[in-house]
């Protein structure tokens, strides 16, 4: 098989493209509010240890940011907290709204980064070691080559777990800012965020398990900010396994999270666009 540069240029694109899309355009803006039913009112103590538990999803950023691991908001919920997460949201999320909120949650839920993650994970994990050297070899750009990289590394080992540490891990978080900036009430966050962290539970098999997927997420979604600051979330996701207070420490991986709400990932097939993008690019190898 011969790699042209025009093959290295249409993948580059593609893992560009597809990573440079709103979430908000991804997810179509079409979802409608999901009606969430309220859990019922347990022990308060197991409440809260499942609680804690469902707030160590979302520790690794909280940790980052030196923030409390104890509360919903993690800070204190003044006015300046409150812009503050706005300016954050819009920024880095494109978040400007309750509808834009929504319709990033629905993307993380329904696709998220581990979408393009299996798509190029099915394509380098069928080349051969030598047509794999030669797509990096005609390929010049470092975040391209970055994705190639651990697509081709990490697919292949994780399976069925994908990246839903660092995609479901960023929808508590998302959540968690949401109610900080006011878009949505603390009973509609956790009824949000409880689903998902029962998913992530039966996803993966420890803190530790679910802390390695969301550095490698985190390395997939940027090339850039991995190397001007991953650091970062490796020395949190160290200090999330040693400090004895730690919500990773404080709640056993197997706590009981049993509720009678589903969770919201379920086995599916991939959509019919993300099997029209991997068709066109096996096409183009052969």
């Amino acid at each position: 098989m011969r790699i042209s540069a025009c093959l290295a240029a249409t993948l580059l694109a593609t893992l560009v493209m597809s990573c440079a899309i709103n979430p908000n355009e991804r997810a179509g803006m079409t979802m409608e509010n999901a009606q969430h039913t309220v859990p019922r009112h347990q022990d308060a103590a197991l409440e809260q240890a499942r609680r804690g538990w469902a707030l160590g999803c979302a520790a690794v950023l909280t940790e980052r940011n030196h923030h409390s691991h104890t509360s919903l908001a993690g800070r204190d919920l003044t006015e300046i907290a409150k812009a503050e997460t706005r300016v954050i949201l819009a920024d880095w999320w494109g978040v400007n709204s309750r509808a834009d909120l929504l319709g990033t949650l629905a993307w993380l839920e329904e696709e998220g980064h581990r979408t393009d993650f299996e798509i190029v994970g099915t394509l380098m994990t069928q080349l051969t070691q030598q047509e794999y050297e030669r797509l990096l070899a005609a390929e010049d750009k470092p975040e391209a080559i970055c994705k190639m990289e651990i697509a081709r590394t990490y697919y292949p080992i994780f399976g069925a777990k994908s990246l839903y540490g660092w995609d479901y891990g960023r929808a508590i978080c998302l959540c968690r800012w949401a109610y900080v900036a006011g878009y949505i009430g603390e009973e509609e966050a956790w009824n949000r965020i409880m689903p998902i962290a029962r998913s992530l539970q039966q996803k993966f098999d420890s803190w530790e398990d679910f802390g390695h997927n969301f550095l490698i997420g985190r390395q997939f979604w940027s090339y850039e900010q991995t190397t001007n600051n991953g650091w970062q979330c490796e020395d949190a996701v160290q200090r999330l396994l040693d400090m004895r207070d730690s919500p990773w420490n404080r709640y056993p991986w197997d706590l009981d999270l049993s509720e009678d709400d589903p969770a919201p990932d379920q086995p599916k097939e991939l959509p019919g666009a993300v099997v029209a993008r991997l068709t066109t690019l096996r096409e183009m190898v052969r």
